[in-house]
């Protein structure tokens, strides 16, 4: 389990039944349990907030200044992320390009305000 983001379960990863391991790092774990019979991979990001931006209205893209961007194995990544943007890129804008963890790539974000009129009734 690599690249990937797991959060809002009861248990994150979990190992039933005996065997050898499953590898598992670059991942965002966020849950009750994060870990069992499982080990913690060195790079993984744990009990961190994945900031997306709308799940509740199924938006799972990362947003700005997601703990995500940039911050997963490039060797384990996709070329492709979900919607076809190619893997990596800078998304946080360090000048150091790599995967993003989950499945979108954050390739630039769109943060210019929109100022609306002003309607008064009199």
């Amino acid at each position: 389990v690599m690249n990937s983001i797991i959060s809002g379960h009861a248990i994150g990863l979990r190992q039933q039944q005996e065997g050898p391991a499953f590898s598992n790092d670059y991942n965002l774990v966020t849950n009750a349990v994060n870990y069992d019979s499982v080990n913690q991979g060195p790079h993984e990001l744990v009990d961190v907030n994945p900031t997306l931006m709308g799940p509740a209205y199924g938006n799972f893209h990362l947003w700005v200044g997601s703990p995500a961007i940039d911050a997963g194995s490039d060797a384990a990544a996709p070329a492709l992320d979900f919607e076809g943007h190619a893997r990596p890129f800078d998304g946080n804008g360090d000048g150091a390009a790599h995967a993003d963890i989950g499945a979108d790539e954050a390739t630039g974000f769109d943060v210019t305000p929109y100022y609306l009129p002003l309607i008064t009734r009199d």
